[in-house]
């Protein structure tokens, strides 16, 4: 195995490598990555044994010339750590025995470097394919990524054992749309995407480790092709972003129909109420629980009249000894009003709807639909159509 690289292209992979192998604290082996050279390519693959990379360079004069094929299994952060700190020059890279020899042969100053690498057994790498069945793509944009970490992760409950299902992000593409969705029990966020361009794929549905969704956008975060997704199989994803392919396991078992539960309280009688201006409705919410700070779990009561127009925030904590806040709202107004209630009192998890509402950072306004008797009340927006967020009352007081 012989090539010359520019430092810079290959430390540019190096760094989204790390990203993967550092996370592995058990086998030796996932700390490294696979460097194989082709006649046309090299090819660098890595795995901590829940996610999977792979990405290839082609061969090019400005950056890459392959003289001889061959393979190696290298450690990842040692070769991060050196051309991290090295200037960008061309390197030669020959494998000669167990070692791999790293040199800058071209280098024209005064600096010589010259690294002996041990290298390990390939065959204790894992066997990992990339197989892309193009009729089984479908793509959407970069951005899906960032909004699911936005606005759909918050409510996912990682350390649900009982059902594991809920533990992901469950994506389902029916009706040339694509619905995300994460609940814990107490809170549901449920966003809802068309599909770029028609595809063949439709009545599928999966659910993904939330965790590496957000290592993948990580990762990426530099990128801003077009994210594809390729089923392989009922257990792996492959997810292609430019020129980088990640292979994710599927979380097994059967996700709750959520569109029932969220069309029953829909169909429920309600109260709608508009808040005009979500900054200040947020910022008074958040105001409310600074004295429940060493609370591990503070409440936030609304109390809304809907004869004399009042709408109340009351932090409700269990220390007696933080005192009280009691916050009045008044930039919003009544959109339909179905409750038989004049007054509503409904309590949430302060952690929980303040979540619910940052998810729709970028609108001005907001509804609260808030539905009767139960008080289920669900968020949404017109000017950002395909987000829902329905948050459970704690109960009233």
């Amino acid at each position: 195995m012989k090539f010359e690289i520019k430092s810079s292209n290959l430390l540019k992979i190096l760094k989204k490598i790390i990203k993967i192998t550092l996370s592995n604290t058990t086998y030796e082996e996932l700390s490294c990555f696979l460097l194989e050279i082709e006649n046309d390519k090299i090819v660098l693959t890595a795995s901590n044994g829940n996610l999977s990379m792979k990405t290839e360079l082609e061969k090019n004069d400005e950056y890459l010339k392959i003289i001889k094929t061959g393979s190696v299994l290298i450690n990842a952060k040692i070769m991060h750590d050196i051309f991290n700190k090295l200037e960008d020059e061309w390197f030669l890279f020959e494998l000669k025995i167990n070692n791999l020899i790293i040199s800058n042969f071209k280098n024209n100053n005064n600096n010589d470097f010259i690294f002996k690498l041990s290298t390990m057994t390939i065959e204790k790498f894992p066997k990992i394919t990339f197989d892309k069945e193009i009729e089984n793509k479908v793509s959407f944009k970069k951005t899906l990524l960032q909004n699911i970490n936005d606005q759909i992760a918050f409510a996912i409950n990682t350390n649900n054992n009982s059902k594991p299902a809920l533990t992901g992000i469950n994506f389902k593409f029916s009706n040339k749309k694509l619905y995300i969705t994460a609940t814990d029990g107490y809170c549901l966020a449920k966003k809802t995407i068309p599909y770029l361009e028609e595809i063949k794929v439709d009545n599928k549905e999966f659910n993904i480790p939330v965790y590496l969704l957000n290592e993948i956008d990580k990762i990426t975060n530099d990128l801003n092709k077009n994210v594809n997704f390729y089923f392989e199989n009922n257990l792996n994803l492959i997810i292609e972003i430019d020129n980088y392919l990640f292979q994710t396991r599927m979380i097994e078992g059967i996700y709750p129909n959520t569109d029932d539960i969220i069309k029953n309280i829909l169909e429920k009688e309600k109260t709608i109420v508009e808040i005009n201006n979500v900054k200040d409705f947020l910022n008074i919410i958040e105001l409310s629980i600074i004295l429940s700070k060493k609370d591990t779990s503070p409440m936030i009561q609304f109390l809304i009249n809907t004869r004399t127009n009042d709408f109340k925030i009351n932090c409700l904590s269990n220390n007696d000894n933080i005192g009280e806040v009691i916050e009045q709202f008044k930039k919003f107004n009544f959109i339909k009003n179905k409750n038989i209630d004049e007054q509503i009192k409904v309590v949430f998890n302060s952690k929980l709807i303040i979540h619910a509402i940052k998810s729709f950072y970028k609108c001005k306004t907001i509804s609260l639909s808030i539905s009767w008797p139960k008080n289920y009340t669900i968020i949404q927006s017109e000017e950002e159509i395909g987000l829902l967020q329905l948050v459970l009352p704690i109960g009233e007081k």
